[in-house]
């Protein structure tokens, strides 16, 4: 049976510790190897394979250094060390620097454990005390006891600088301690991960606990012969020495090799005088004795790897400042830099695109990279890095606190271009300051990361295309102090709090659920699009336009100086308060948008542009007094105020244009204060305003179509209707003197209700309007030129006078005004006026006629000629005039007062140019 893939990531994780994700990737690969027949003959292939060397190493380590064998935890966490920055072909070959190795041994050599099994012995100073580490390492990795000449020679090297680090891995990495360990070690590995696929292994289990180098005697057996194969075989290398003019070309010898330098003091092996050529694949390994400030001395070349300090022995610190750098960037073949400080000083160090340059600091200075492939920064309560040029991936952590909390403070920038930046939770400053094309971020990719404040030019994102990913967990975004646009999107971000920048426009979008606050800079005066949200809360403070786009339902803007809002066809269940004296809202999407509440403590204007906006309720409570305002619409579509809070009954003027409607014919607007309404523009065709007064109110309903209703408590009233719309006016007022105004239009009603005295109602030219008048008397009704209209006066309306112009046409059948009464035999004191012409002339009843009959009556009578009766004993009575005795146009008028035509008939009398009845 083959082997699954599922058994093969568990090898991979579990014997070659792989993480997760390289084992998913190299899983397929080891699935199709031959020896995949059985979970044991891939685990023993798998022993046998060049990246077993990076775990048996760690293995040796921790048995020979330590005296134990280690846990799966312990090895995963050295081996991530170890293939740091490499390739994936270089671990697969165990391809490990030699300084990778030097500094992971140190961290074993330097350990407290180490020292006590050691028996160093400290009160013999540091060079002493490590002499006596020379015959416990060849106990401990060689299991025996060494000769006088083999602890002479590593003496030498103690002496001559050699680090104990070093010297602990050259001894796990003779041929002498591999012949004895490796077979024992693959196997210990192997039966881990097999016994890891079985599911038999806890976090306890140890990996190599049987793997023996000898027995260790502390005592050292005396031998005739030293056995001479322990001495190191000259090497085909060259060494740096004191000599101020070395000149070392190795490029034609194969293999890997460690230059030892050390810059500064009497005892430096490399100065400015020095060359030296390695073959491509060297390491140069530098420590300091004397500078504090170490600088790259020296013309080198065909160095892959650099190493500056130990994790024991770090230098003080790297370059001196940013004009004067630790300056790699013209060494040939040089992929990797590691650099050991203590960081008292700061660092500064200029590399390459194809430079990995890993620093670890001990201090709060601050580290400076101009230029690298990537960068790795860790170190202890790391407050300040500076990225310049073109930068790769970046990950920056604090080592003190364990979970890793992300101390770090600020990320300073001049000009730079971040592939991405990578950190472990808490606050992040990006500080720029670019004198010409500004920095970019590819990505920030922290999980943790909590808080992003941005100053400087810096960009995030493209485009409204091409916005920028934040990090999931952020909750605090600041981009005040950012003056380039940006463009984020804040996709999974649940709750999330925008401070935006001083003139810049940005986008800002999520793709799920979540909820935002926006809080803008204090002198912003850029635009902002925010678009995806459920719930969303804007308080700016300072933007003066802000456009929604897809949004969810619950939307609240607070924003004491914007003047801009495109809702995009939305509806918005929340608040806009604001505090503009001028405020437009936009419509730039298909359908109609709708915002549930406006309030505006100091509104005067509010434009409704671009499509169809609905507004709930438009709040006024809490504006100053005496508050005047103007709604003005569009001639694109029919926008629709439904309510105007008003409870401090501070509004004394509104004013309305455009297309825009009041209240629904379910609920009218209604205004409780004295109130001055217009409203004129463009001619509505989507619908009619339903409004209703309930204070002393001076109307003008313009060109709209409404239907004003008066209330009850309603004082003196001048309602004009200028414009051709259809009206439909309902005064339940009894004050009296109100004033009603109708311009020209068709089918127009009025209805005054309230039984007031000295009502005056015009209707202009047009036909079929009708009024209904409850006036107790002294009420005036004029109409224009125009046939069909009505009049009704109630029971017991007298003192009331109707005033008709003259038909447009010539002679016609029709009336001009026809007049109910409710009950004739109680009207006394009413009227009917002709306002075209001079006084009554002649005049003539005839009542057997028709109505053309009396039409050519009044015409013969010359001008002024009247004639009326009620056509052959009907009850209704006519009444023709005749203005200039022409018949022709504008000349007749003609009245139909409806019911009671034999009362009212006896009972006229004429003056100047008017009928009573």
């Amino acid at each position: 049976m083959s082997v699954t893939q599922q058994q093969v990531v568990s090898l991979l994780e579990n014997e070659l510790f792989e993480s997760a994700t390289q084992a998913a990737a190299n899983a397929a690969t080891w699935q199709a190897n031959a020896a995949a027949t059985s979970v044991s003959a891939l685990a023993t292939a798998m022993a046998g394979s060049g990246e077993e060397k990076i775990a048996a190493t760690i293995v040796g380590f921790y048995i020979t250094s330590l005296g134990r064998a280690p846990t799966a935890a312990e090895i995963h966490y050295y081996t991530a060390i170890a293939e740091q920055g490499l390739t994936t072909a270089q671990i697969s070959a165990g391809a490990v620097s030699n300084g990778t190795w030097d500094q992971i041994a140190s961290y074993f050599s330097h350990s407290p454990e180490f020292s006590s099994r050691a028996g160093l012995d400290n009160s013999l100073g540091v060079t002493g005390g490590l002499l006596e580490a020379v015959p416990f390492l060849y106990q401990s990795v060689l299991g025996r006891t060494p000769s006088t000449v083999e602890i002479s020679y590593y003496d030498n090297q103690i002496l001559g600088g050699t680090d104990l680090g070093v010297l602990f891995r050259e001894f796990t990495a003779s041929p002498e301690f591999h012949t004895d360990t490796d077979a024992q070690i693959a196997k210990a590995l192997a039966t881990f991960g097999t016994s890891a696929v079985s599911g038999t292994t806890t976090s306890v289990t140890t990996i190599g606990s049987t793997v023996t180098v000898g027995t260790p005697t502390p005592t050292p057996t005396p031998t005739p012969t030293p056995t001479p194969t322990p001495t190191p075989s000259p090497s085909p290398f060259h060494s740096l020495t004191t000599a101020t003019n070395d000149t070392i070309n190795d490029s034609a010898v194969s293999g890997t090799h460690t230059y030892d330098a050390i810059i500064g003091g009497g005892s430096a092996t490399l100065s400015g005088g020095d060359s030296l050529t390695g073959n491509g694949l060297a390491t140069l390994a530098i420590s300091d004795t004397a500078d504090t400030h170490v600088m790259l001395v020296g013309t080198l070349a065909g160095i892959q790897t650099i190493t500056v300090g130990t994790a024991g022995t770090p230098v003080a610190n790297v370059g001196t400042n940013a004009g004067s750098t630790f300056d790699v960037s013209g060494i040939s073949d040089l992929t990797s830099l590691t650099v050991h400080t203590s960081g008292s000083l700061g660092d500064f160090i200029t590399a390459t695109t194809s430079i990995a340059v890993t620093v670890t600091t001990g201090g709060t200075a601050g580290v400076s990279v101009d230029n690298a492939g990537t960068v790795n920064i860790s170190g202890v309560s790391l407050s300040d890095v500076t990225l310049h040029g073109s930068i790769g991936a970046t990950t920056i952590a604090n080592t003190d606190v364990v979970p890793p909390v992300d101390l770090f403070a600020t990320v300073h920038t001049q000009d730079s271009t971040i592939a991405s930046l990578a950190f472990n939770g808490g606050t992040l400053t990006i500080a720029d300051t670019s004198l010409s094309t500004g920095t970019t971020i590819g990505a920030i990719t922290d999980s943790n990361l909590d808080s992003l404040i941005v100053t400087g030019d810096v960009l995030f994102g493209t485009s409204p295309l091409g916005l920028y990913a934040l990090p999931a967990s952020l909750t605090t975004l600041d981009t005040s102090g950012d003056t380039a646009n940006v463009y984020f999107n804040a996709t999974g971000n649940t709750a999330l709090t925008f401070t935006a920048g001083s003139g810049s426009s940005f986008i800002l979008g999520n793709t799920s659920s979540g909820s935002l606050t926006l809080d803008g800079g204090v002198s912003s005066t850029g635009d902002v699009t925010v678009n995806n949200f459920d719930t969303l809360t804007l308080d700016a403070h300072s933007y003066s336009s802000i456009t929604l786009e897809d949004n969810g339902t619950s939307v609240d803007i607070t924003d004491n100086s914007l003047t801009s809002l495109d809702v995009s066809g939305l509806t918005l269940s929340g608040t806009l308060s604001a505090t503009s004296a001028t405020l437009t809202i936009h419509n730039t999407g298909i359908g109609v948008s709708s915002i549930a509440t406006i309030s505006d403590t100091s509104l005067t204007g509010l434009n409704l542009d671009d499509g169809a906006v609905n507004i709930g309720t438009l709040d006024l409570d809490n504006a100053s007094a005496s508050v005047s305002v103007t709604i003005a619409g569009n001639s694109t579509a029919a926008s629709n105020i439904g309510a105007i809070s008003e409870t401090g009954n501070n509004l004394i003027t509104l004013t309305v244009t455009g297309d825009v409607t009041l209240g629904s014919s379910t609920t009218a607007l209604s205004i409780g204060s004295s109130v001055s309404l217009t409203m004129s523009g463009d001619t509505d065709t989507a619908g009619t305003s339903y409004i209703t007064l309930n204070g002393d109110s001076s109307v003008d309903l313009g060109a709209t179509t409404t239907h004003l209703t008066l209330g009850s408590g309603a004082g003196f009233s001048i309602i004009t209707a200028s414009g051709t719309g259809v009206d439909t006016i309902v005064d339940n007022s009894s004050a009296s003197a109100q004033e009603i105004t109708v311009g020209d239009g068709n089918g127009n009603s009025i209805d005054e209700a309230g039984g007031g005295n000295g009502t005056e109602i015009i209707v202009g030219n047009g036909n079929g309007n009708s009024v209904t008048l409850n006036a107790q008397g002294d009420s005036s009704i004029v109409f224009g030129t125009g046939t069909g209209n009505t009049v009704t006066l109630a029971t017991a309306v007298n003192g009331s006078e109707v005033f008709v112009h003259a038909q447009a046409g010539s002679a016609a059948s029709t009336y001009s005004v026809a007049i109910t009464v409710a009950d004739t035999s109680t009207l006394t004191g009413n009227a009917v006026g002709f306002e075209t012409g001079g006084n009554i002339g002649t005049t003539s009843q005839d009542n057997s006629a028709s109505l053309a009959t009396l039409v050519t009556e009044a015409v013969g009578n010359g001008a002024g000629g009247l004639a009326y009766g009620n056509l052959g004993g009907g009850s209704d009575l006519y009444i023709v005039e005749s203005a200039n005795g022409t018949g022709g146009a504008n000349d007749l008028t003609i009245i139909k007062i409806v019911g009671g035509a034999a009362n009212i008939e006896n009972a006229i009398t004429f003056s100047s140019n008017v009928v009573h009845f």
